[in-house]
Parts: structure tokens; C-alpha cells; sequence
């Protein structure tokens, strides 16, 4: 990827996804996910709490 001058990182901003997720057709009362309980049991709307989103995003931003 970089030899082809693409990007090998990636950069996240908590606060322009919020600002993103806020105006989405589909946004109320929170931001909800779909997360894996287990190999094929999805739960749907499920709240995060935005310490644990901006965790995660740190995380992806690292490349962890």
C-alpha cells in the first residue's frame, strides 16, 4: 500500500462522526450498533457508551 502511495492508517475524529451520526436519517435518541453476542446471535440496538467508542477508535487510529 504505501509502495502505491495509499493510505496504511487510519485516521478517526470521535467528534466528526458524532457530528455525522447526528445527522443521519436514521439517528434518535443515541447512536445504537449491531454486535455479535456469538457466531450468529447479532443484537441489534445496543448502546455504547461513548468512553468505549472513543476507545475503540483510538485503538483503529493505533492500527490495533
Amino acid at each position: 500500500l504505501d509502495s502505491a502511495g495509499l493510505p496504511t492508517a487510519a485516521r478517526f475524529d470521535l467528534a466528526a462522526l458524532e457530528d455525522a451520526w447526528t445527522h443521519d436519517k436514521k439517528y434518535h435518541q443515541g447512536v445504537r450498533f449491531v454486535l455479535l453476542a456469538g457466531i450468529g446471535r447479532p443484537e441489534a440496538g445496543v448502546h455504547v457508551p461513548r468512553a468505549a467508542l472513543a476507545g475503540a477508535i483510538e485503538r483503529m487510529a493505533a492500527g490495533a
